[in-house]
């Protein structure tokens, strides 16, 4: 199993699939408005088309690893842009992530301690992260790790086009 990063461009509609049922004519409301549950039907398939459309152009880049080698990445990342280091073992409770007090801390955790598996990171938290690996561009490209390299041309391009992550 692997985890993908897909970086998107915010499209401001959420899923209609997702936030409405698609209308059933079984349902009690249409059994005596078919008029009703066509409307109904064709402005679900319209908001539907509408989601999808947006969604097509709002991709940018899929970015796909294991995930372990994710884990394993962002513990040799948090080094390498010196915010900190992992201790203890990730399948425990003693997991834990020591970080540097530093202005962009929060942003940083956000993406170090992401789920590995939902969610999304957003623009500012994808910026920050950019930020410190180009202050540390040299360790990056110097740690050898073609995967890291990889990574943060990723980053880089996300910024680029000023798009969120969704993990999936």
């Amino acid at each position: 199993m692997s985890l993908a990063i897909i970086a998107t461009r915010e499209i401001g509609m959420i899923d209609p699939y997702q936030q409405y049922s698609r209308p059933s004519s079984n349902d009690f409301a249409y059994r005596n408005n078919h008029a009703k549950y066509e409307s109904d039907t064709k402005e679900f398939e319209q908001l539907s088309e509408r989601y999808e459309h947006l969604s097509e152009k709002a991709w940018v880049k899929d970015y796909t690893i294991g995930y372990i080698q994710f884990t394993l990445l962002r513990q040799k990342l948090v080094k390498l842009i010196e915010f900190g280091e992992f201790t203890g073992n990730v399948m425990s409770d003693n997991y834990r992530l020591h970080y540097k007090d530093i202005e962009d801390a929060q942003n940083l955790k956000e993406f170090f301690l992401h789920s590995d598996c939902d969610g999304e990171l957003g623009t500012e938290q994808i910026e920050v992260l950019n930020k410190h690996m180009q202050q540390h561009s040299d360790a990056i490209l110097n740690s050898g790790e073609p995967g890291i390299i990889k990574f943060a041309e990723f980053v880089k391009k996300s910024v680029e086009e000023n798009v969120c992550w969704k993990f999936i």
